[in-house]
């Protein structure tokens, strides 16, 4: 896929280009940008958490219940696959073992 004159490359492909003789050069580079982008995401979660907890305060229960029991039950459905994979893979059964016998 070619990308148009004004696109903007993909961090690794600038960081791999850029004339840094220095690899301390290219890290400091990629840890700015990974922290300017938990610091943005950090903003837009806790203002998500924010307007989340407004309209849980703001609605009745049996408006918000239903959107709350599908995130939970969705992560559900997805730990039991991931054990369910784990399972078949060599080693599986006693690492799931393990997590079960560490859970507080």
């Amino acid at each position: 896929m070619k990308r148009s004159a004004g696109a903007a490359k993909p961090l690794r492909a600038r960081l791999r280009s850029s004339r840094c003789v220095d690899d301390r050069t290219i890290l400091d580079k990629f840890e700015k940008h990974f922290a300017n982008t938990l610091i943005k995401r950090d903003l837009t979660h806790e203002q998500f958490i924010e307007a989340w907890a407004a309209f849980v305060k703001s609605n009745p229960r049996r408006i918000w219940k239903k959107q709350q029991k599908e995130i939970i039950d969705s992560q559900i459905i997805m730990a039991n696959r991931f054990y369910r994979r784990l399972s078949k893979t060599k080693g599986g059964l006693e690492k799931i073992k393990q997590i079960m016998e560490n859970r507080v």
